[in-house]
Order: structure tokens, then sequence, then C-alpha cells
């Protein structure tokens, strides 16, 4: 019942506020050249320990039975013979 209202609320909440983004004052030091740089840079270092990330994972061995089952997992959705909820039951 506690779900319902938060969500009866969260739906007409902006409704009754009248708020929007356009409402939204935005400072004058964010139109600076560096600020959009720095974020760019944040961006690109989070891209680079994904890609990291992604590589030491890959070198990890893997059990052959966890090979045999996300091979299986591979068929069912290639084949469309199953959908997707119920090919991961087989994991």
């Amino acid at each position: 019942m506690k779900r319902i209202y938060l969500l009866l609320l969260s739906a007409l909440l902006p409704a009754v506020v009248q708020a929007s983004e356009a409402d939204l004052k935005i400072p004058g030091e964010i139109h600076e050249f560096g600020v959009l740089h720095w974020g760019f840079f944040v961006a690109f270092l989070g891209i680079l320990f994904g890609l990291y990330q992604f590589l030491k994972v890959k070198k990890l061995p893997a059990h052959k039975s966890m090979l045999r089952s996300f091979t299986r997992l591979v068929r069912l959705i290639s084949n469309n013979k199953a959908s997707f909820l119920h090919a991961c039951s087989y994991l």
C-alpha cells in the first residue's frame, strides 16, 4: 500500500508544483571552456578503466562446465527457441 502512495505521489507531484527543466538556473561558471573538457576527460578515464577491466577478465580461465552452460545459452537464444528469461533458467 505504501508503494502505491509513493507511486501516485511521484506521478502527481510535478503537475502540482509546476516545475520543469526550463526552470533550472545554470550558473555562469558552467559555460566556461574547462568544465566541459574536465567532464570529457573523466568520461575518457572511465572508458579506459572499463577496457582495462574487460581485458583483465577476458584473460581469466573459465571452468569447462561454465563454458558448456554458456554455449547452450547462446545456442538457445540464437535459435530463437526460447526467450532470454527462459534461457537464463538453464544457467
